[in-house]
């Protein structure tokens, strides 16, 4: 017989019906915000094939499809009131949405960062694909550490097809368009005396936090990697605990304290990153008769909106 739910930690309804007021308005915005986001895409996506070369605008293209996707997977959160869980997913998109505004704030090297988001990305995938080849040193290590943890030995018989791939990709990143990139990128990694993210080629931030600050969301950044960090690695004690009669209390899971921050700032993430993608491809549309008629209403009624919400706790 299946496990009922425990009531005073779950209620699934109870959730969602405490959440229900907020939903009623976050739920149509998101909805709205990502089926726009993506007839965007569609026409952002059709200009750059007319118009840009090979390789070009694939960052973009990647970069705010991520973003449409992870505040997509937000609305289904919030409608579910999901609060907690949904907060690694807008760090997500967040994450996306700086890397995008980045790329697309300067055209004078627009190429140059869309090539170094490339670059990285083909480290990356040789590094992964390293650690699944036998024959490789990474391969070894992993090989080592696997047996130690799962008492399996993988067999060390070099797999040519991986060894391959990474082959190709490392000619890639010689090739013409690529090398003066790859160039940069070990430039800046003896600079920083690691692996560098791809914004911080050609002296761009050295970090997420310099990058944030240099697109002025900086105090989202604090946010998101600050009072909400802790929550992505598991340490987060208070958002667990509530105080209940002058003791310590489990706090019910599916909380929905929030939702209507999470929502917000979804919205407004993706709002930007429409924004920037259409001034990018589609110069001269504009988005704001949309904006005022079918999003601006559900964003001030949802800041707008006062809840009481009452958690559950323990007896």
């Amino acid at each position: 017989m299946p496990t009922a739910e425990f009531k005073k930690l779950l209620d699934r309804e109870f959730s969602k019906a405490m959440a229900r007021p907020i939903a009623e308005l976050a739920t149509p915005l998101l909805q709205e915000l990502v089926n726009s986001g993506l007839m965007v895409f569609r026409r952002c996506e059709k200009e750059a094939s007319r118009t840009g070369k090979e390789n070009e605008d694939l960052a973009a293209m990647v970069l705010y499809r991520h973003v449409i996707e992870m505040v997509d997977a937000v609305e289904v959160l919030v409608a579910n009131s999901c609060g907690t869980a949904a907060i690694p997913v807008l760090r997500s998109a967040f994450e996306g949405t700086l890397g995008l505004l980045y790329l697309l704030s300067d055209d004078a090297i627009y190429v140059n960062r869309a090539l170094s988001w490339l670059v990285a990305n083909i480290h990356v995938a040789i590094k992964t694909r390293q650690v699944l080849e036998p024959g490789s040193e990474k391969g070894k290590e992993y090989a080592q550490l696997y047996a130690k943890e799962f008492d399996r030995v993988i067999p060390r018989v070099p797999n040519a097809a991986i060894a391959a791939e990474i082959q190709q990709l490392e000619e890639l990143l010689q090739t013409p368009q690529f090398s003066p990139i790859t160039e940069e990128y070990q430039r800046t990694k003896i600079t920083l005396k690691r692996d560098p993210d791809w914004f911080s080629l050609y002296g761009g931030p050295k970090n997420r936090a310099e990058l944030a600050t240099s697109l002025g969301m900086g105090a989202m950044y604090r946010l998101l990697y600050g009072d909400w960090s802790t929550l992505a690695h598991g340490n987060d004690l208070y958002r667990y605990l509530a105080n209940e009669s002058g003791r310590p209390a489990y706090d019910g899971v599916r909380r929905p304290n929030e939702l209507r921050s999470i929502s917000q700032l979804s919205a407004s993430l993706l709002l930007m990153a429409s924004r920037s993608m259409i001034q990018k491809f589609r110069e001269g549309e504009n988005l704001e008769p949309w904006y005022t008629r079918e999003v601006k209403p559900l964003l001030d009624k949802l800041s707008a909106l006062k809840v009481t919400l009452t958690p559950l706790h323990e007896e």
